[in-house]
């Protein structure tokens, strides 16, 4: 579907140092809204789920708080 080509694209690099890219943060966020819920704390449950992990490319899932500072350097808290 290209969405790590749209999120490279359109994403700018931070520069927190631990060069992560845009898309590892995306996709669990993403996954985590999709399934209906509100909230980022709900990204551990993805964390767990191994097979999910490992079938969406990422075999770790950042913790919620590396998500929310990243959110707040983009400007989204």
């Amino acid at each position: 579907m290209g969405v790590k080509e749209l999120v490279d694209r359109h994403m700018p690099c931070l520069d927190s140092g631990r060069g992560f890219e845009a898309i590892r943060y995306i996709k669990p966020l993403s996954m985590t809204l999709y399934g209906g819920r509100e909230t980022i704390e709900n990204v551990r449950e993805i964390r767990r789920d191994h097979a999910l992990t490992e079938a969406i490319g990422l075999e770790e899932i950042l913790s919620s708080s590396a998500m929310e500072d990243w959110l707040r350097g983009m400007g989204g808290g």
